[in-house]
């Protein structure tokens, strides 16, 4: 089943949204990786957090939604470098 387009203000938003929310996580990254220190990441938190975009992707493509597939596949694979630089 393929999402429709739909041109109002909200859905733009949602688009938007979905593009922004989905790279919060890698200035952490870049902060870990700059600093070298994992000092305050909880595995806990990311692996939630992972196994929460992995349901996401999931239902993204199978409603054929290709904002909420992009946005899970971008946010799990910053939530997955954060867990395992914080399991490191």
């Amino acid at each position: 089943m393929a999402s429709r387009i739909h041109h109002h203000v909200i859905d733009r938003l949602a688009l938007l949204n979905s593009v922004f929310g989905s790279l919060a996580l890698y200035p952490q990254i870049v902060l870990t990786l700059s600093t070298g220190s994992s000092t305050g990441l909880s595995p806990i938190s990311f692996a939630l957090i992972l196994m929460n975009n992995i349901v996401w992707t999931l239902y993204g493509l199978h409603r054929g939604d290709t904002p909420i597939t992009i946005s899970s596949i971008l946010s799990g694979i910053a939530s997955g470098t954060l867990l395992t630089l914080a399991l490191l």
